[in-house]
């Protein structure tokens, strides 16, 4: 990128600021800001593009300028997906500004994510999953191990980075319980199974 003016009024200020909010207020992962961050660079730099290298302030990018970053990922092939993400990406950062009195108005408020259909998501039968359950071996320490992470991940319902943070003290083995610290790290309870249960004991 080009080296950024000096003047504090122009994108690059808000959004380290949205970021940080992100983290400290909102409480969201470093997965999640890494996303926002990603996402709101991009931007930037089709900015700076548009503009001969000249960073500009947030009062100056209007919804005209917006739609045009639009047509620009379309034309560029982006998926559905990423074109929906990014959108919402700066409807957060100008609600933010918004709220913290440097934003009028939301520009990206206008704008309308791309349609497209949602596909079913895959479903593995009865037969896969036990087959996947009874692959690791139970005469090696790994494989008792592997199949105490896979009869939890499958009992309890967790994604594989939720079980990734679970602590020992977080299976409540007495209750059939397992606290989980899920996405903006906010936690729940899920019950654990008699075979999860056998599983994480052996």
């Amino acid at each position: 990128m080009p080296t950024p003016p000096s003047n504090e009024r122009n994108l690059r200020v808000p959004i380290v600021r949205f970021l940080r909010y992100l983290a400290v207020e909102r409480n969201f992962s470093d997965y999640t800001i890494k996303s926002y961050r990603e996402d709101l660079e991009a931007w930037l730099e089709y900015e700076l593009a548009a503009r001969d290298g000249v960073c500009p302030r947030p009062d100056q990018v209007s919804v005209l300028e917006l739609r045009g970053y639009l047509s620009a990922m379309r034309e560029a092939a982006y998926s559905k997906a990423t074109i929906s993400r990014r959108l919402a990406s700066l409807r957060g950062f100008y609600k933010f500004g918004e709220r913290e009195g440097w934003a009028v108005e939301n520009p990206a408020a206008a704008l309308r994510n791309p349609r497209g259909r949602r596909p079913l998501p895959r479903v593995m039968s009865s037969d896969d999953v036990l087959r996947l359950l009874s692959a690791p071996p139970e005469d090696d320490p790994l494989g008792l191990r592997d199949r105490a992470i896979l009869e939890t991940i499958y009992s309890a319902g967790l994604r594989v980075s939720e079980l990734v943070g679970l602590n020992f003290s977080d299976v409540v083995l007495d209750e059939d319980l397992v606290k989980i610290r899920g996405k903006g790290r906010r936690e729940r309870f899920a019950f654990l199974g008699s075979f999860a249960k056998e599983a994480i004991l052996r």
